[in-house]
């Protein structure tokens, strides 16, 4: 993975904005729309969203057909806890580095740009 370097200025003046952009997507593009950090995390919070979404609603359908098998059912219930706290964990640790100057992509799926 690539060090992604932004404008000092732009990371002074807007890393508190875009660190809550990695967790709520539309606040940077509200509160700093011409930021390229802001940019940059909004699309981050966005990615998490959709990865987010995209495994409830994976594990949900599995859950749904297999979720009465006593053994499989609660292995299953256990994996999707496991998948939604890991995108969740990524989601504020991603948050985190960026309010302390070190913006950095998710795991994986970071690269993807949504919001240009």
């Amino acid at each position: 993975m690539a060090k992604l370097h932004f404008d000092r200025d732009d990371l002074d003046k807007n890393k508190l904005t875009a660190a809550l952009g990695c967790v709520i997507f539309p606040i940077p593009l509200l509160a700093c729309p011409d930021s390229r950090l802001g940019k940059h995390c909004a699309n981050q919070g966005l990615l998490a969203l959709i990865a987010y979404l995209a495994a409830a609603l994976a594990f949900g359908i599995v859950l749904a057909i297999l979720g009465w098998v006593p053994l499989l059912g609660t292995i299953l219930r256990v994996a999707r806890f496991a998948a939604l706290a890991l995108v969740t964990v990524c989601a504020f640790l991603n948050a985190y580095r960026t309010w302390q100057g070190q913006p950095d992509q998710l795991p994986y799926i970071g690269g993807i740009t949504i919001i240009k």
